[in-house]
């Protein structure tokens, strides 16, 4: 149990870094463009909202920076605790 059990957590790591990875690269392409159309908009209209919009991004970018560290950290705890949980031993009554 314990083996397949790295094994499985190892698997999903990879999986989600390379997922993080190919997203990353998108979100690094759009963000600057996003943001430079939010900063021609508050400066043109002078909006709260235009701000509102600002800040929301750098909470999803703060997000989008953290949520795979987590996720690691999530997934090795669950490997451990279920690799070192053993198995009842019952002992016949005769």
């Amino acid at each position: 149990m314990g083996v397949r059990t790295w094994l499985v957590a190892m698997t999903l790591i990879v999986v989600f870094v390379l997922i993080y990875n190919v997203f990353s690269g998108i979100l690094s392409t759009v963000e600057p463009v996003m943001q430079a159309y939010i900063n021609e908009t508050v400066t043109s209209q002078n909006s709260t909202i235009g701000q509102q919009a600002l800040t929301t991004l750098g909470y999803v970018d703060n997000a989008w920076t953290y949520w795979i560290i987590l996720l690691i950290f999530g997934l090795i705890m669950w490997a451990f605790i279920s690799a070192s949980r053993r198995e009842a031993q019952y002992e016949a009554v005769e």
